[in-house]
């Protein structure tokens, strides 16, 4: 059923521009607090821009700053980055190890 609402409050703010909280919670039947976590989820996925009441449609078509995209899915970019970091460590170790210097 989230998925459903949110999909529903992605086509509503892409056909308006922007969705209103209040307006969102009567029409799909939900508090005001389900649909502000449901923007607020769509707008960590980069789909929504939060404004005071709401959230206004982000255009594919932009480009979104660098500031504003290095903080967005910060937690899976660092999940993704991990084994990455590790392995280097890794190599590195195993380089010093025979080499007697580090790596790279």
């Amino acid at each position: 059923m989230r998925m459903d609402r949110k999909g529903r409050i992605l086509e509503i703010a892409q056909r308006d521009g922007r969705v209103a909280v209040e307006q969102l919670a009567g029409d799909l039947s939900v508090s005001a607090h389900t649909i502000r976590r449901d923007i607020n989820a769509l707008c960590q996925e980069a789909k929504l821009r939060r404004l005071h009441g709401g959230a206004e449609f982000i255009e594919s078509s932009r480009n979104v700053a660098y500031e504003a995209r290095a903080v967005l899915n910060y937690e899976a970019k660092k999940a993704i980055n991990l084994p990455r970091v590790l392995n280097l460590k890794a190599a590195r170790a195993v380089s010093q190890s025979f080499c007697g210097r580090p790596a790279g």
